[in-house]
């Protein structure tokens, strides 16, 4: 007697007739980063929002410029996992609160100017765990560094993000393929 996945895998294979069952390629992986992949499709939503009006120039080095910034978010994500940083449900739900009021609108308001910017609920609410994560990870990365006495803070943080993710880049796996 056939083992169960086996048997199951020969019913299918003779399903098809004897014949190697077609594959359809539903996606194209672009870039692999440690153990994640980025796709086309998933290239293309983030570009979705800014992309109309780009002469093919821009949008090449928009593709070019956002499959950046996937990599450093998923280095940044893998190291935030690693620090065991996490952001809520809860978490997500209060910036999208803060968002609403800084911007004066009710949650409904808010929610149709994310779908006019081509983001649905799910994917706007991953944007905000994303940038909440990021945020997290590098306030834990730059607490015991000293602030600079009379420089801007914002530029003084981009800078050691930029070193931060410089380290993680160093030590990850990273494959481009666009």
């Amino acid at each position: 007697m056939l083992p169960p996945s086996l048997a199951l895998w020969v019913l299918l294979a003779g399903s098809a007739g004897g014949a190697a069952p077609k594959v359809k390629l539903a996606d194209k992986i672009i870039a692999t980063v440690n153990l994640h992949a980025i796709t086309r499709s998933s290239l293309a939503q983030r570009l979705k929002p800014v992309e109309k009006g780009m002469t093919p120039e821009q949008h090449s080095e928009a593709e070019k410029v956002t499959l950046q910034e996937m990599i450093e978010e998923l280095l940044i994500a893998d190291d935030a996992n690693h620090l065991h940083l996490e952001t809520t449900d809860a978490d997500i739900e209060r910036a999208v609160t803060d968002v609403a009021a800084q911007n004066q609108l009710t949650l409904d308001e808010l929610w149709k100017a994310a779908k006019d910017q081509g983001f649905e609920k799910d994917e706007y609410r991953e944007m905000l765990r994303q940038k909440l994560t990021e945020l997290r990870w590098l306030q834990f990365k730059t607490a015991t560094m000293g602030r600079p006495d009379g420089g801007s803070i914002p530029e003084w943080m981009a800078a050691q993000r930029s070193q931060l993710v410089a380290k993680l880049r160093a030590d990850a796996v990273i494959e481009v393929r666009l």
